[in-house]
């Protein structure tokens, strides 16, 4: 499929140095929650030897009316570019990619565990899970720095006052307080804890490569069976593969 154009719409924070994209939505574009897109600059005017091009998951459904990503705004000259847009200027979009999906069978639990801006996939299943009123059992375990770092948090909050899922949010860099907040990184004990039914999970990992590979081992560690476990790598973290979320 050829790129096609969108135009800027809006952006709005939704964390300390997170920020939220709005584009057009071209007729006839369709995805499924989860997946990502590519988002490439026309003319920008600074570039590095990264490229103009990056790849972000959707944080929108598809019943939205834009596209939406989010963005831990990092100085490079992509992001630099991408802050400055004016509205209606044009971008170029490719895509839907990937396979990161929700699993059909809604009678067994959904755990995700997720690393900071990783949450971008998941803000796109949680929310397509409400608005199709589809009843599954869910359960978020997110992890960040700090209580400032995380995305989307208030909403996160209102899903959980909604029975639309579960809330456990562990912090690493501060000491804090409260329901639904752990201290630490995300821990086989922390996940005895909160689940009761971990045999028949299906567990979502999503985050920076190194977060990834620790939950592999936490998962290992639970005897998860591999056929019940999906991993997403935002690498951009480790400057592979240009994500950048």
């Amino acid at each position: 499929m050829d790129k096609q154009t969108i135009t800027f719409v809006k952006k709005e924070r939704v964390a300390d140095g997170t920020m939220a994209f709005f584009f057009t939505k071209p007729d006839g574009f369709t995805y499924k929650p989860g997946q990502y897109i590519e988002l490439t600059l026309i003319n920008p005017k600074e570039t590095d030897d990264e490229g103009d091009a990056r790849v972000f998951s959707l944080v929108s459904t598809p019943k939205h009316e834009y596209l939406e990503v989010a963005i831990r705004m990092r100085d490079s000259a992509f992001k630099r570019c991408l802050g400055n847009l004016k509205e209606s200027e044009e971008i170029l979009l490719d895509g839907p990619f990937g396979a990161f999906l929700l699993h059909q069978d809604t009678n067994k639990r959904a755990v995700f565990l997720v690393g900071g801006i990783g949450i971008t996939p998941i803000m796109s299943m949680v929310r397509s899970a409400e608005e199709e009123k589809i009843k599954r059992p869910m359960t978020l375990v997110l992890s960040t720095r700090t209580l400032g770092d995380a995305p989307f948090l208030s909403e996160l909050h209102e899903k959980k006052e909604n029975k639309i899922m579960d809330l456990l949010h562990t912090v690493t860099n501060e000491e804090v307080s409260g329901q639904d907040l752990e201290h630490g990184y995300i821990s086989s004990d922390m996940l005895k804890k909160n689940l009761t039914d971990i045999d028949t999970c299906i567990f979502y990992v999503v985050g920076p490569p190194a977060m990834v590979r620790a939950m592999n081992k936490v998962l290992e560690e639970l005897e998860v069976s591999p056929d019940n476990i999906k991993m997403e790598e935002f690498a951009g973290y480790e400057k592979e593969k240009g994500r950048t979320e």
